[in-house]
């Protein structure tokens, strides 16, 4: 048995449970909408801004020109801070923010619209599958922990089909035997770069697979 009332009196407080929260990037004051169990709710974690920080590598450094991504993927978005540093540091691309979660992509939605960005798109799925494969220039990811490398394995299966050849690929773990090892098995160029108490992974696409089987 169910039973349902209503209060007739005016609640006292309304309680919420969104929060929205700033950051700087760069010269620019970043705004994020945030909700319970979703990704960098309430604040920027430690691995979501050392993701945003991993963009810096893609400038121009000893002698090598910079990368300039114009088709941007965000794998796991939650609530869309790193595709929202992304759509500042790269004005004319597109950004693309995936998530499992509907709230996370509202959230994403949001944030876009706080920040009056229209370059971010949303995508709700968890297959990994990508639109347009192989056109994308650079993935960015956050896998949780908790999922026994599952997680991992999809950002970088979508990473592997759905960036062309030379994209890059950015994510970032304390995980670091096997993302090293797998990320060597399917990218070129892997490296591992310490951005405060994480290490984010940095590798090149090589040609795109020629069939739809994942090895």
């Amino acid at each position: 048995t169910t039973c349902i009332a209503t209060k007739t009196a005016a609640l006292k407080k309304e309680k919420g449970f969104r929060a929205r929260f700033a950051f700087r990037q760069g010269e620019r004051l970043a705004f994020v909408e945030s909700r319970p169990g979703v990704f960098c709710h309430r604040r920027v974690d430690g691995g979501g801004r050392a993701l945003i920080r991993s963009l810096a590598l893609l400038q121009a450094s000893d002698g090598q020109p910079a990368f300039q991504p114009n088709r941007i993927v965000e794998m796991g978005s939650g609530s869309g801070a790193v595709s929202v540093a992304a759509a500042i540091e790269y004005p004319d691309a597109t950004i693309l923010a995936v998530d499992s979660d509907a709230r996370a992509v509202e959230c994403t939605q949001l944030s876009a619209a706080l920040n009056e960005i229209t370059s971010i798109q949303t995508l709700l799925t968890s297959d990994g599958v990508l639109p347009e494969p192989g056109t994308w220039d650079l993935l960015l990811g956050n896998p949780p922990y908790y999922s026994d490398y599952r997680i991992s394995e999809l950002f970088l299966q979508a990473a592997r089909t759905g960036l062309r050849e030379g994209g890059r690929i950015h994510i970032v773990t304390k995980l670091l035997e096997w993302h090293q090892a797998r990320m060597e098995q399917l990218f070129a160029n892997v490296t591992q770069h310490v951005i405060s108490d994480y290490t984010v992974f940095t590798a090149v696409a090589r040609n795109p697979p020629c069939s739809k089987t994942r090895r």
